[in-house]
């Protein structure tokens, strides 16, 4: 029962704000968005949906913006990657962003949230802290 409830509030939230589930698994899930605003703006609806009500649920995420590659209904590259890194730097209830998602999205508020070392990549990379 709870993951079916869990599923159902996913992926109407993210559809609401205009993205597209890619997958849950378990209490993760990936989605995509044709835009950055669109994107931000379905992360902070998951952080809400799943704030309370959801015991053992933990909301953050990570969002990254760039050329993926689209094969049998999955996304794979390195903007992926980086994205569910950032999801795993993220404390409860923050959602993590890169700077061409920030940059794409002046709509939103952003938080400067520092230099991450994100394991797979050489550099640091500059993060900023979506802003509800």
């Amino acid at each position: 029962a709870f993951l079916r409830r869990f599923e159902a509030d996913a992926h109407d939230v993210v559809a609401r704000h205009g993205a597209r589930v890619v997958k849950l698994i378990g209490d993760e899930g990936m989605f995509v968005a044709t835009d950055a605003a669109s994107a931000c703006a379905a992360a902070l609806g998951l952080v809400e949906a799943f704030s309370s009500g959801f015991q053992g649920v933990v909301p953050r995420g990570g969002l990254a913006y760039g050329n993926v590659l689209l094969r049998g209904g999955d996304y794979y590259g390195t903007v992926v990657n980086l994205a569910s890194r950032l999801v795993d730097l993220a404390v409860p209830m923050e959602v993590l962003v890169t700077e061409p998602v920030a940059d794409a999205a002046p709509a939103c508020r952003f938080v400067p949230a520092g230099r991450r070392v994100v394991k797979g990549f050489d550099d640091p990379v500059t993060v900023q802290s979506l802003e509800p």
